[in-house]
């Protein structure tokens, strides 16, 4: 009956429900998954579905349409002067952890948790860092990173 139920495509979490329901036997998601090996049951995988790829950007065809240098200068913010530290001592329950001094001379802290999720923990509360301050922390957080081998 297992076996049938995965060759119609029923998902283990599904299994495990319907056992449960079926026969009154309460079975983790790892007993599950052992008792469709045991049965060498083969679990059908589902296609990724692809990413779209973005189109490219159209040409253009008269390069007097283009925008010169001289006018793109005052379009582009000014550079952020955001710097990034990394501890040499991880703080406790982070995979990595250092400081943040922002555009507006303010320092912060910045962490890595376990799952991989980064967290600013602000100078004061209710601080919020520029735009411009966060892609330069990112950007100086990656660096700091790379160099230390992570």
């Amino acid at each position: 009956m297992v076996g049938t139920w995965i060759s119609q495509g029923v998902s283990l979490s599904d299994v495990q429900a319907r056992i449960t329901q079926q026969f009154e036997l309460s079975l983790t998601y790892m007993q599950v998954r052992m008792l469709v090996a045991d049965l060498d049951v083969e679990i059908p995988t589902k296609p990724d579905p692809k990413p779209a790829v973005p189109a490219p950007a159209p040409v253009a065809e008269n390069p007097a349409s283009l925008p010169s240098v001289g006018d793109l200068a005052g379009s582009a913010p000014a550079p952020s002067q955001v710097s990034v530290d990394v501890d040499k001592i991880t703080q406790p329950g982070a995979m990595a952890s250092g400081t943040v001094v922002f555009s507006d001379g303010k320092k912060g802290k910045w962490l890595i948790d376990h799952t991989g999720y980064p967290r600013l923990i602000p100078p004061e509360p209710g601080y919020r860092p520029t735009q411009e301050d966060m892609y330069a922390v990112q950007d100086e957080l990656a660096k700091a990173l790379q160099k230390m081998g992570y």
